[in-house]
């Protein structure tokens, strides 16, 4: 029976360790596209408005064919590029990925931690209520998690350091 609980305890603390590296990996890759979004999109954006305002207008003065013709290729480069890239999505994508393997991080870690550390059967009612409640806060995290928009890096690590100061 201890050779099982051992085994099983190793394997959810590899599922632990590899879902708190994805996690992280995809977190840090969604902050990767928003910055390749931010990117292109506020140039794209930007250049968009001075196109139409130089087409529209004596802005360019004797070369403004040419001035709104150069703006308006690279308008159109860089919403390609942001269309082709989809940055955005990706980001989306990573944020949801990493939301995902934080939340099974935590049900291997309450498996190997809580649930293989004693013997359930023996415990009393009240101990398995507790263990109960725990999953279901650890339950509502994860969905918190998965809900919420990625905090900046920045940020995070200004907010890990406050706290174990």
């Amino acid at each position: 029976m201890q050779e099982i609980k051992k085994r099983i305890k190793d394997e959810a603390q590899g599922i632990e360790r590899e879902s708190s590296i994805l996690a992280k990996g995809h977190y840090f890759a969604a902050g990767r596209w928003d910055r390749v979004n931010l990117t292109l999109g506020i140039p794209a954006t930007i250049l968009a408005g001075v196109t139409s305002v130089a087409a529209l207008s004596d802005i360019a003065g004797n070369n403004k064919a040419i001035v709104t013709g150069v703006l308006a290729i690279i308008v159109a480069a860089l919403s390609a590029l942001t269309t082709f890239l989809n940055p955005s999505e990706r980001a989306n994508g990573h944020k949801a990925a990493s939301s995902n393997y934080e939340a099974l991080r935590i049900k291997a870690r309450l498996l190997k931690d809580i649930e293989l550390s004693t013997d359930y059967a023996a415990l009393d009612e009240p101990t398995k209520e507790i263990i109960k409640q725990l999953k279901e806060l650890a339950s509502q995290f994860a969905g918190l998690n998965q809900g919420s928009l990625r905090i900046p890096r920045s940020i995070y690590k200004r907010q890990v350091k406050n706290v174990q100061e």
